[in-house]
């Protein structure tokens, strides 16, 4: 079964919704310093260690640590399912991304014209 990774885990937040989609492990928790840069890309990094490319990134926290997270996901395995929570709905929608959607020449979602 995939694994939810919460990106920063607020303790004042119920997350068992989420649960629905897997087993719930934390990222990070709490304060972090997102000033100290290189330590949180350093701890995020090391987190993620067990991640696998099924699992899902439930994004959560500050958004230093979801856009590491986010850029460290996709480096390592070129797409990302992430849950995003819809806060008037009361659910999470899941939501399926490859890193190639960055890519200018991607086909798929060709880039804005310039205005």
């Amino acid at each position: 079964m995939p694994t939810v990774w919460i990106a920063n885990r607020n303790p004042a937040r119920d997350y068992a919704q989420a649960a629905g989609y897997g087993p719930l492990r934390e990222l990070s928790g709490g304060s972090v310093n997102v000033f100290a840069l290189e330590r949180v890309l350093a701890d995020l990094h090391a987190a993620l260690g067990e991640a696998r490319p099924d699992d899902y990134l439930l994004l959560s926290g500050t958004n230093v640590i979801n856009a590491f997270a986010v850029a460290l996901w996709l480096r390592r395995f070129g797409r990302i399912r992430l849950l995003l929570h819809d806060y008037k709905a009361k659910r999470y929608w899941l939501r399926e991304l490859k890193a190639s959607a960055f890519d200018p020449a991607h086909e798929e979602d060709p880039p804005c014209p310039a205005t």
